[in-house]
This record gives C-alpha cells, sequence and structure tokens, in this order.
C-alpha cells in the first residue's frame, strides 16, 4: 500500500515549418509507503521533440533527468540518500482512419510493489481500434526491466504485462471504461 502524488506541466510550441514540435516538461512528485517507512520527493524536467514524417507517421525523442530524495526502512536502519536518473523516450506512432498503433522505448522512475521508486526500462506496443461510432478496444504489451534500490538485496524485477481496455461513450461528455491488466 503507497500514496503517491504528482504535479506537473508542459509548454510545447509548433516549429517554423509546422511538422515538428518542441516542448519541455517540469514536474514533482511525493512517494509514501507504510511497508517500508518510505518517503521520496522527486522533481525533474524532460525536453520533447515530436516531429510528423506523413499524415500517418510521427516519432518523438525526449531527454531529462529526474532526481530522488528517499528515506526508508531496511534492515533495521534508516536509509537516505538522493540519486539522479537520466530520463528518456523514444517513440513510433502510425494512424489510420480507424486504428494507431504506438511503440516505444523509455527510461522512467516510479513506485514498484516493493515499496520503492525505482528507474524502470521499458518497451512498449500499444494498437487502439475504433470499433464503432461510440466503442473503442485497445491492446497494449509491456517488457519491463526495474532496477531496485542498490542498498536492498533481490529488489530488481523483470516482468512483462498485458492491458486490454474497451472504452464505450455514452454521451457526447461521458464514457465508461473498462480495462484488464495482466503482469
Amino acid at each position: 500500500d503507497f500514496l503517491e502524488r504528482a504535479i506537473g506541466g508542459e509548454y510545447r510550441r509548433a516549429l517554423g515549418d509546422q511538422r515538428g514540435t518542441l516542448g519541455v516538461r517540469a514536474f514533482v512528485t511525493g512517494y509514501e509507503a507504510a511497508i517500508n517507512a518510505n518517503t521520496t520527493d522527486t522533481r525533474g524536467f524532460e525536453l520533447i521533440y515530436s516531429r510528423d514524417m506523413s499524415e500517418l507517421w510521427s516519432w518523438n525523442v525526449s531527454g531529462g533527468t529526474q532526481r530522488s530524495d528517499f528515506a526508508y526502512t531496511s534492515g533495521g536502519r534508516r536509509i537516505r540518500g538522493t540519486d539522479d536518473t537520466p530520463i528518456f523516450g523514444l517513440g513510433l506512432n502510425k494512424r489510420g482512419e480507424r486504428s494507431s498503433m504506438r511503440a516505444e522505448l523509455a527510461r522512467r522512475m516510479s513506485p514498484d510493489s516493493l515499496g520503492f521508486v525505482a528507474p524502470r526500462d521499458e518497451v512498449r506496443v500499444a494498437w487502439k481500434r475504433a470499433m464503432s461510432a461510440r466503442v473503442n478496444g485497445g491492446l497494449a504489451l509491456r517488457a519491463i526491466d526495474a532496477a531496485g534500490t542498490p542498498n536492498v538485496v533481490n529488489s530488481d524485477r523483470r516482468y512483462g504485462r498485458a492491458e486490454l481496455d474497451v472504452e464505450w461513450q455514452l454521451r457526447p461528455t461521458w464514457s465508461f471504461v473498462a480495462s484488464y491488466a495482466y503482469a
């Protein structure tokens, strides 16, 4: 059981040729886990460049850094410290009339089930399809390599995740979304 709070903002600007955009994103997070009395505060920034290659294909690349200040209990002792982690992303998108596909390779800092905020390297492939005018479906497959905390033995994890979701638009302003994830 943990509590995570996050807030951030992003500014994007279309470049002169109108096919590319450049953005900057700043964010802060707070994380608390009862299992190991963990309190972790992070802050970071990221530069993002996106470009349309054609009406169907686009790509994006991002890079930045995230700093975490942490304090947790392990083996009966209190451990405090800071960690700077580079973050990045590289994505490829394909849009169609009724469907879209996204492939992404990324590194992010996020909470794990062991009670730590850890860097995660992730490969993700996702598909979305409009099955009718009001019903959309999606499938995402992810492979994740979560680096653990250096002071905690056996905190590294490698796993996969499959996600399936259906979105049904009830009215123009209301939708019902059901999803299932298996890790």
